[in-house]
């Protein structure tokens, strides 16, 4: 089975149904994968149709994504009944709902795109962005699997959006310069869509037609909510371990530092 596109985040991956706060409920898979509630419930094999990651037998409990839900104009509910979420410690639980709400609130910048498309939506962050933040609206953050791939998409944003910020303080000398090196590096090779990009918001920016694609409004915002997802996915107790020791302590400490600032 054909896995969907990444812009179709809004809808079952199963049936295509656009979700609902009623039937068709978005229950978040380990794996990024995104399942209304009546699917859910059909699944012959315990396993995602796409990438065939187990789905656990009790998943129907889990919370539905309420980032989803709030882009689709409906309001965030309490999941302090929820089975799943009851068994988390008081101290889990706070973690668990911070890094809901911080992940809600980064879901805010996929609205135009939700509403208008991608051609829309890329007139305020670029498609590398966008894809980066369906990754971490779609991650199911009660499970360790999720939780490891909501760190690293949250890193990879706040990554993303401090280079963005660099780049806008930077001159038109040294953004030539970085163009021309990245060009040598590549030894004339092919360029890639994504390198294609990069290149022509480099050009872009030399010849002074740069747009509001890189407002660094949306890049600070972008960057502060990430960080809080990044540190409350972190602070899980029964998930930061397991994460900690599968990612290099080191590269986690700048974010960790500017997380203790906010």
């Amino acid at each position: 089975m054909q896995a969907p596109n990444w812009t179709d985040f809004l809808q079952c991956s199963i049936c295509t149904s656009k979700f609902d706060e009623t039937t068709i409920l978005p229950i978040s898979l380990s794996c990024g994968h995104a399942l209304c509630m009546r699917c859910l419930g059909k699944l012959k094999t315990r396993m995602c149709p796409y990438d065939k990651v187990p789905v656990r037998p009790d998943m129907e409990e889990f919370p539905p994504n309420a980032a989803l839900l709030q882009l689709l104009g409906y309001k965030m509910k309490s999941t302090v009944d929820n089975p799943q979420v009851a068994k988390l410690s008081e101290s889990d639980s706070t973690h668990y709902t911070r890094a809901v709400s911080a992940i809600v609130e980064l879901a805010t910048f996929l609205q135009p795109l939700a509403e208008h498309g991608i051609t829309a939506a890329i007139t305020y962050l670029n498609k590398p962005m966008l894809k980066k933040l369906v990754t971490v609206v779609s991650c199911q953050i009660l499970e360790s699997e999720g939780q490891v791939r909501a760190v690293r998409a949250a890193r990879s944003i706040a990554d993303r959006a401090v280079t963005e910020l660099l780049v806008m303080h930077q001159n038109q000398q040294q953004i030539s310069t970085l163009l021309w090196t990245a060009v040598r590096n590549r030894g004339c090779q092919f360029l890639g869509p994504v390198m294609q990009e990069e290149a022509l918001r480099l050009i872009l920016r030399v010849c002074g037609h740069s747009n509001q694609c890189y407002e660094a409004a949306n890049l600070y915002s972008c960057l502060a909510m990430s960080v809080q997802v990044f540190m409350g996915v972190l602070m899980l107790s029964h998930a930061g371990a397991g994460i900690w020791e599968l990612t290099v302590q080191e590269e986690y400490s700048p974010l960790c530092g500017a997380a203790s600032l906010q």
